[in-house]
């Protein structure tokens, strides 16, 4: 797994955590189904420097040093595409305006 690489970061505190999911409008999903306290985190076997991790749909997205960073990571990776939708929309809305002046 990937965590021998991310022991060479510093881990985000839970000020910095909270942070950066307001400047990102996304929410930690707080959870009490599992033992991390967070949906998508889950806390690892034995003693280790990063125990909680985020695997998403069978994909490891890392291990962490705290359940709100790793909550902040599966926050991203799970947020609605809502910007790119919207401007898909404008767009069509804008080439249908222009082949209506051409078919005039």
């Amino acid at each position: 797994r990937a965590c021998a690489a991310a022991l060479h970061t510093r881990p985000l505190s839970k000020r910095e955590v909270a942070a950066a999911a307001r400047a990102e409008g996304l929410r930690l999903q707080r959870s009490e189904k599992v033992a991390s306290g967070y949906e998508g985190v889950s806390i690892g076997s034995g003693e280790r420097k990063r125990p909680y991790n985020v695997v998403l749909r069978g994909d490891f997205l890392g291990c962490f040093e705290s359940a709100e960073e790793a909550a902040l990571v599966y926050a991203r990776a799970t947020r609605p595409v809502r910007v790119a939708a919207a401007a898909t929309v404008a767009d069509l809305a804008g080439a249908a305006r222009a082949l209506e002046s051409v078919a005039q």
